[in-house]
């Protein structure tokens, strides 16, 4: 066993097999010494609903993301009316005790297609007896009068992270509130305004509000996203997965392109495919309907997705939110379950 403590009450620790019921690998200190051998964990990834069985129970980690919010829907036709980016949804961690020979139904949100928000993710019944949960993100403010005749759908929605303001004839909508579920510690952040001439606000993010991407240009950045390590365990922050990040909103103009490219709030490890959409834009003059669009980013890391563009004869618009997941982990000799995708690691 490799540790600093040598003996306890006089007897040698390699001669004691257990203190207090726990191996001594299951023990972060004893009296002020830190044991320095690792410890194994074990993970179950739920990309879908499913069922955590468990044989054995104990004490287990939970994290739970939301699916994202899709950016607003968007007029091919009419000059500015743009949409906003859609909300990262919610983002929740716990520790509970899971009890014997019991089924946990997992349930993990959709996100939202564009004009829609996202779905919530949750482990019923783990929380004594009770659901945890986390909301959906809000879809963004359309860019749309004509969606339903009304002008407040250019509001962003509320959510796990609230949506972004789209812009309708060089008038903002309002930005989403967050963390809808009233949760403490929040689930997420409110999304950003736009400025009201051809900039729409991001979504927020679970890990803070809508940004502002560029000056004079509306806070067209989603908000950021937050780190987890449940899946595999990594120490490094910058190597560490990003959950619950907003979609970018759409900007206009080449003064203000330099950087749209990646100006969602989900940039991941080494530069990958981002943890949520961009915003659509105009780069250049270099004017596409698949530069206008937003995007999607990669799937169950709940993402927001892009807002996109009106004023164009292709096919432009705001994109789908990106699934949610559910991971649950446990220190592998302390708990017997089966469910999802499972790995093991050691920290």
């Amino acid at each position: 066993m490799a540790n600093n403590v040598k003996k306890v009450n006089g007897i040698a620790i390699a001669s004691i097999a257990k203190i207090n019921g726990q191996n001594d690998t299951d023990l972060a200190k004893l009296n002020g010494e830190e044991f320095t051998g690792s410890v194994t964990y074990r993970s179950h990834q739920f990309t879908s609903s499913g069922t955590f069985e468990v044989t054995s129970g104990g004490s287990v980690d939970v994290l739970v993301v939301a699916g994202g919010g899709g950016g607003g829907l968007s007029d091919s036709s009419n000059y500015r009316e743009e949409s906003g980016g859609g909300g990262g949804g919610g983002v929740r961690t716990g520790t509970f005790t899971v009890s014997d020979s019991t089924n946990y139904t997992i349930v993990v949100g959709a996100g939202g297609a564009e004009g829609s928000s996202g779905g919530l993710s949750e482990v019923q019944a783990i929380d004594s007896g009770s659901d945890f949960e986390a909301s959906g993100g809000g879809r963004g403010g359309h860019g749309y009068s004509g969606h339903s005749g009304s002008s407040s759908d250019k509001n962003g929605v509320a959510g796990g992270s609230g949506g972004g303001s789209g812009t309708q004839g060089s008038t903002n909508g309002t930005a989403g509130a967050g963390n809808a579920g009233s949760y403490s510690p929040v689930e997420g952040y409110a999304g950003g305004v736009g400025n009201g001439s051809q900039a729409t606000g991001g979504g927020g993010g679970a890990g803070g509000v809508a940004t502002e991407e560029h000056s004079g240009a509306g806070t067209g950045r989603g908000g950021v996203g937050v780190k987890n390590n449940y899946i595999d365990g990594e120490q490094t922050s910058s190597n560490q997965e990003v959950y619950g990040a907003g979609g970018g909103g759409f900007i206009d103009g080449p003064s203000k392109s330099l950087g749209n490219i990646a100006h969602s709030g989900g940039a991941r490890p080494g530069g990958a495919t981002n943890g949520s959409g961009r915003g659509g834009f105009i780069y250049d003059f270099v004017d596409t309907a698949s530069l206008r669009s937003g995007s999607t980013g990669l799937a169950n890391l709940g993402g927001g997705g892009g807002g996109g563009d009106g004023d164009f004869s292709g096919a432009a618009g705001g994109a789908a939110g990106s699934s949610g997941v559910v991971i649950i982990r446990y220190i592998d000799s302390a708990v017997d379950a089966s469910g999802g995708t499972e790995a093991t690691y050691s920290i």
